[in-house]
C-alpha cells in the first residue's frame, strides 16, 4: 500500500524551536526529524511505498531522502518525493494525481506534523470487517478546543466539530492519519487548491459515510511548541518505544 506524507507546513508555529527554517518534517525531535520518527513506525508494518508531497524548502527535504537513501533501503523503504511548485493545499496534489489516474484506489494518508506508535494491521482489519471506503483516526485529545471533533455512532462520524466549535463536554478529535479511496475526488469541484477535510471527506460525513477509526494508542501533534516539548519530553524519558 502506498502512504503519501503531506509535508507542505512551513513551521511557523515552530519558529522558536526551529532556528534555522527547516521545513517542519526535519525539525528534529529528540534528535530525529519528524518524518524519520513517521518512517520507522510505517517501516514496522511494511508500508513501504512512501510519497513525500512537499512544498516550502522541499529541496531540503530531497537532499535529506538522498543522503538517508540506503538506510532507508535497509528498513526496506522507497520514499520519494513530489514537489508542488505552489502549494496546494492538503487535497490538491492527490486530486492531481487522481486526474492522472496515478493514485491507487486506496491509499494512506499521513499529516507531517503527528509522531505516532499506531498499529495499522488492526488500522487495516477494521476497514475490512466494516467495508468504509474512508476512514479517519479519531482519539482523545487533551486539547479539544484546538482540534476537530467528532461525535461517532456505530463507527461512523455522525457530527463534526471544527476547531473552537465543540461542546465542551467533547474530547473525541480527529487525528492526523487517513485510509482513502481514489475516488473521493470523483465529483469535487474542479478547482487547485484544496482542503482535503472541508472540501472532500466532509462530502463523505454529509453522506453519513465516513468512518471513525477510534485508538487509545500514541498519536501526537507536534505541530505547536507546546505539542512538540510534550512529546520530546516523553521519547527522552525513555516513554516511547521505538
Amino acid at each position: 500500500m502506498k502512504c503519501y506524507i503531506l509535508c507542505g507546513g512551513k513551521g511557523t508555529r515552530l519558529a522558536e524551536l526551529n532556528k534555522d527554517a527547516r521545513p517542519k518534517p526535519l525539525v528534529e525531535i529528540a534528535g530525529k526529524p519528524i518524518l524519520e520518527w513517521q518512517l520507522l513506525q510505517l517501516s514496522k508494518y511494511k508500508i513501504n511505498d512512501i510519497i513525500i508531497i512537499a512544498s516550502y524548502k522541499s529541496e531540503m527535504i530531497d537532499h535529506y531522502l538522498l543522503e538517508n537513501k540506503e538506510k532507508n533501503k535497509e528498513k526496506g523503504l522507497s520514499v520519494s518525493l513530489i514537489r508542488e511548485a505552489t502549494p496546494l493545499g492538503t487535497g490538491g496534489l492527490l486530486k492531481t494525481l487522481y486526474a492522472s489516474n496515478i493514485l491507487q484506489e486506496e491509499y494512506l494518508v499521513i499529516y507531517g506534523d503527528v509522531i505516532f506508535k499506531f498499529d495499522f494491521d488492526k488500522f487495516f482489519k477494521f476497514k475490512q470487517d466494516f467495508n468504509f471506503k474512508n476512514i479517519v483516526t479519531t482519539h482523545k485529545s487533551s486539547h479539544p478546543k484546538d482540534s476537530n471533533c467528532v461525535q461517532i455512532q456505530e463507527h461512523k462520524i455522525v457530527k463534526w466539530f471544527d476547531k473552537g466549535e465543540a461542546p465542551d463536554y467533547l474530547d473525541n478529535s480527529v487525528t492526523g492519519i487517513r485510509l482513502l479511496s481514489n475516488d473521493i475526488f470523483r465529483d469535487v469541484e474542479d478547482k487547485n487548491i484544496l482542503d482535503l477535510d472541508k472540501e472532500v471527506l466532509m462530502n463523505y460525513y454529509k453522506n453519513n459515510e465516513l468512518g471513525a477509526y477510534y485508538t487509545e494508542e500514541f498519536m501526537r501533534d507536534v505541530g505547536t511548541i507546546e505539542g512538540f516539548l510534550q512529546v520530546e519530553k516523553i521519547i527522552k524519558e525513555g516513554l516511547f518505544d521505538e
